[in-house]
């Protein structure tokens, strides 16, 4: 089960627990409403408490972080260094960096 709770003083969003797919939606609204919140601040997004995510999850952080620092607002996010999240996280960055295959 996915936990998020927001610290206002610290420009800080912290997700907890273990992602699933369905999580995904309300991870994604979370980090679109409160970085209007600390706006002229970067948002952190603090996943060091979370176990696990899926790659579809961590693709959508990364797009709508990508889509956010485009328009001039900054989501550092965090996790733990070399855990499955960082891993996942790392798989995701590089994906939607990719150029997408013409069809």
């Amino acid at each position: 089960m996915t936990s998020i709770s927001f610290d206002a003083r610290r420009a800080r969003l912290s997700v907890a627990g273990e992602c699933d797919a369905v999580d995904q939606e309300l991870i994604v609204e979370a980090i679109e409403a409160f970085v209007r919140l600390v706006a002229g601040r970067s948002l952190q997004l603090d996943l060091t408490r979370s176990t696990s995510i899926p790659l579809e999850v961590a693709t959508a952080v990364m797009t709508v972080c990508r889509d956010l620092k485009a328009n001039g607002v900054q989501v550092d996010v965090r996790a733990i260094e070399e855990s499955p999240v960082a891993r996942r996280l790392d798989v995701a960055r590089a994906d939607i960096g990719r150029p997408q295959a013409s069809e």
